[in-house]
């Protein structure tokens, strides 16, 4: 088994792990079903959190190649960037219970506002569509980019606060789907 192949068998089983348990796994328990030894796990991540900083470094990374390339696609018009920007799911969000992640806010509070604050980065293709959107008349004129990116981070960010997503029986998708296409119509032109 290569370097590669290693790490991608510690995330994969600890990913594992923390969606039938969520922060309660721990590294002893992730050694034991791939057949490593924890100095193994060490020699990859410092740490626990640092399987956690791993994937969402990740997950941050596949979300800015996926803006990019829906930003350079010149076969979809602003409005069906903004959209696809918007709504952009990577495959960490289809690997992770995304439900569970209200519980490192007692677990591990650094990580979580680690976390929460990922969402706050980023926008800078979403600011420029809508700038471009309103040179094009497809954005109001009147309508404040970053006002539309603080709100649509700040209610990114309440699906982690508490047991939002398992109160409401709504996936995380979906969530950000109803959040995405409510802001934007309500900023776009007819």
């Amino acid at each position: 088994m290569g370097e590669r192949d290693i790490r991608l068998a510690i995330v994969n089983e600890f990913v594992a792990q923390f969606n039938e348990i969520g922060p309660r796994v721990t590294l002893d328990s992730v050694c034991k079903p791939i057949h490593i030894s924890k100095k193994t796990i060490y020699k990859y991540f410092p740490s626990k959190t640092g399987i956690y900083d791993y994937i969402l470094n990740e997950a941050a990374q596949n979300v800015i190649d996926e803006q990019h390339r829906v930003f350079e696609d010149p076969n979809l018009s602003t409005k069906e960037k903004l959209i696809q920007i918007l709504t952009i799911r990577t495959e960490w969000e289809t690997k992770i219970d995304i439900s569970k992640i209200f519980q490192f806010e007692a677990s591990d509070p650094e990580f979580y506002a680690k976390f929460l604050a990922a969402y706050e980065s980023n926008w800078q293709y979403f600011l420029a569509l809508v700038e471009q959107g309103k040179n094009e008349g497809v954005v109001r004129r009147d309508v404040n980019g970053e006002l539309m990116v603080s709100l649509l981070s700040s209610a990114m960010v309440s699906l982690y606060r508490g047991d939002t997503l398992q109160r409401l029986g709504i996936s995380y998708g979906d969530s950000i789907d109803q959040i995405a296409k409510s802001v934007l119509f309500g900023i776009l032109e007819d």
